[in-house]
């Protein structure tokens, strides 16, 4: 009787094998507790960029080509971005800090950063 209690036991968890949210910032929100609060790495002001979204990471950010450069980029994930400027392509005027993210791009050329934005505005 003790083995049909362990074997329906391990049943049942293999049923529930992990817990696991639908929040696509999840991720993003367990780092150091908070989303992005990690060392800055460096801070700009007035700079140029186009809002993406990254379906690998599941978030907007905003991409930045390197000026004098033939393909090097800046992908800063925003943690939260108004909802009127969530759409592909938008160019925006933008100051913040650029924070670890922990994890290469999966693109040679291209870095990935939390993006922490003090100001920002449509161009």
């Amino acid at each position: 009787m003790k083995n049909c209690l362990y074997i329906l036991l391990f049943s049942v968890g293999l049923m529930f094998p992990s817990c696991k949210t639908d929040d696509p910032n999840a991720k993003r929100k367990l780092v150091d507790g908070i989303c992005g609060s990690g060392k800055i790495e460096k801070s700009v002001t007035n700079i140029e960029g186009s809002i993406h979204y990254n379906t690998e990471e599941k978030a907007f950010g905003i991409n930045v080509t390197i000026p004098n450069t033939i393909d090097s980029e800046d992908f800063g994930f925003v943690c939260e971005l108004a909802e009127n400027l969530k759409q592909n392509g938008t160019t925006v005027i933008f100051s913040g800090d650029y924070r670890d993210y922990g994890k290469q791009a999966p693109l040679g050329g291209q870095e990935y950063y939390y993006l922490t934005i003090s100001k920002i505005e449509k161009k």
